[in-house]
């Protein structure tokens, strides 16, 4: 089982007090994985169809299934905020 590195969070803040602009704004397998702390290739290993390890973020397939993009809103959830 592969482990996520410390997300990265602002020093000294409480997740819970930080507001979005839109909490349902998209972000990138890139943006996620830098927000993880993990490479985007373990992100990717993880919500292809089938994989014994299911990423634990709700994610939407977009542009025919083609692009992977997770609301802004549940990346900061799993990682201590909300």
């Amino acid at each position: 089982m592969v482990q996520l590195n410390q997300p990265m969070l602002p020093k000294g803040d409480n997740m819970a007090a930080i507001k979005f602009d839109n909490p349902n704004e998209l972000m990138t397998i890139e943006e996620v994985a830098a927000v993880l702390r993990c490479s985007p290739r373990t992100i990717y290993n993880r919500v292809r169809p089938g994989a014994e390890n299911k990423f634990p973020i709700p994610f939407r397939r977009i542009a025919g299934g083609r692009l992977i993009r997770f609301r802004r809103a549940d990346v900061y959830a799993h990682v201590g905020g909300e």
